[in-house]
């Protein structure tokens, strides 16, 4: 807690609960298993920026001022 301002920062909130409880650990391990939280990966397509010829196709006026 920020004794200035009496804000609580996140990760004080994120332990709230489990010291609330009576055992910590039974607390924990009472929570059902959500798996991971991944963003899911980038759509489109694979742009390798160093293809230089590639470049030159799909960006020519940026290409042109940092290959020429």
């Amino acid at each position: 807690m920020d004794a200035d301002t009496d804000d609580l920062d996140c990760e004080e909130m994120l332990y709230v609960a489990s010291r609330a409880a009576d055992d910590e650990e039974e607390f924990w391990a009472a929570l059902p298993d959500q798996g991971e939280h991944l963003p899911p990966g980038p759509e489109g397509e694979h742009v390798d920026f160093e293809d230089e010829e590639r470049m030159r196709r799909l960006l020519p006026r940026l290409t042109a001022v940092f290959y020429d």
